[in-house]
């Protein structure tokens, strides 16, 4: 299956039925940091979502604290996809955007991505991470919109977590 055909989120919806949930395109963002997440209120989301200036998308945030670590997640509903020239671009800037925030590594997939870093890099999983950044590793993705969609293998992903400690 195309890219762009495997990447969805679920999103709520409520209608006078009650409240549903929907497979919609989109993305979820993680950003690790080894201390505590910025305060929500001392980070800028307006320039995450200038990441993707020419599509229509909708975001949601959360943050967690878990076992002496910290996270960001971004789910990011795609109205309208951006062209394929644009993809790659706007995929790093917005993982690039989490370790700006001061995040060590960022990493994004589908909503079935692993939200743990640790679970990534155990050896019975890949995590089903799409991308992943950091300063020392760069950006990496391996497939294109148009492309089989192609999750990062395992390999790659331990290279990515030897910044966690």
């Amino acid at each position: 299956m195309k890219t762009k055909e495997s990447l969805s989120i679920f999103t709520s919806f409520t209608s006078r039925e009650g409240t549903f949930q929907d497979e919609v395109d989109g993305l979820v963002f993680y950003g690790y940091w080894n201390n505590n997440v910025p305060s929500i209120y001392d980070i800028d989301f307006k320039k995450f979502r200038k990441c993707w200036s020419t599509s229509e998308i909708t975001t949601n945030h959360r943050t967690s604290e878990v076992e002496g670590y910290a996270q960001l997640s971004i789910e990011l509903r795609i109205h309208t996809w951006p062209d394929e020239g644009s993809w790659f671009v706007f995929l790093e800037n917005s993982l690039k955007w989490f370790v700006r925030q001061g995040a060590t590594v960022s990493w994004c997939g589908t909503e079935f991505s692993s939200s743990d870093l640790g679970s990534c890099l155990s050896d019975s999983s890949s995590g089903n991470i799409y991308a992943a950044y950091t300063d020392e590793r760069g950006f990496v993705c391996e497939a294109g919109l148009t492309d089989e969609y192609q999750e990062l293998s395992h390999e790659t992903l331990k290279s990515f977590g030897r910044v966690r400690a």
